[in-house]
């Protein structure tokens, strides 16, 4: 039964008659919906599982990487989801179900998280330590971009994308664009295929808001022995 607690200038929830009302999250903030109600039905066939277990492990990736990642960064670049969300639906679309595990593609898309100037990087293999490392010309241009910029990302395990071990998320203060180079901790299991997903943070200063950069290159690279 659908609820009306305001009269007809309410926002409805539940089901009347043959419409289900509900909200949805818009950049004028949460609106009414509606849709026809229908019986739902479940085939289960192999490609809906495996669209299943991609959900399943974008979800997990996405709360092993943590809210100081993708609740600023993230928020509303994918339409009008919020972070979770936004971060969730570019896992999604950068995974593959291989023989019933879910892995990341060879090149996971790229993405806009806003104006700051972003160079372009050079990923390799740390040098004897199972790491990565991944370096870039420290210019600036244009007005969104300064050497004390953040480098913000993280870097998941190709073949194993949602376990906490597989996981390492770059911490904001870490690095600056003005160092020119980041290498990871220790890679699990070395060598293996990583993912690693790298954007600045801009801080203009005064009462503007913080910046990012788009995501860099989405890349997979074999860390070293």
């Amino acid at each position: 039964m659908a609820v009306h607690l305001g009269g007809i200038y309410s926002k409805p929830s539940g089901k009347a008659g043959g419409i289900v009302w509900g909200r949805a999250r818009t950049r004028a903030g949460k609106l009414a919906t509606s849709r026809a109600w229908v019986i739902p039905t479940n085939p289960n066939t192999d490609p809906q599982a495996a669209r299943r277990r991609i959900f399943a492990s974008a979800i997990h990736t996405s709360t092993l990487i943590g809210s100081p990642i993708w609740q600023a960064s993230w928020n509303n670049t994918l339409g009008d989801l919020p972070g979770f969300h936004s971060l969730a639906g570019h896992l999604i679309d950068s995974l593959e179900d291989d023989a019933g595990t879910p892995t990341i593609i060879a090149l996971p898309p790229s993405k806009s998280l806003g104006p700051v100037y972003l160079p372009d990087f050079t990923f390799q293999p740390g040098v004897g330590s199972g790491s990565i490392t991944a370096s870039w010309p420290a210019q600036c241009v244009g007005d969104h971009c300064a050497a004390q910029d953040k480098l913000m990302g993280f870097l998941v395990l190709k073949a194993a994308p949602d376990t906490a071990a597989a996981i390492q998320v770059l911490q904001p203060d870490a690095t600056a664009r003005g160092t020119e180079t980041w290498t990871s901790a220790a890679v699990p299991g070395s060598p293996v295929l990583v993912y690693v997903a790298l954007w600045f943070q801009h801080d203009p200063g005064g009462d503007e808001p913080l910046e990012w950069s788009s995501l860099a290159q989405s890349v997979s690279i074999t860390s070293a022995a």
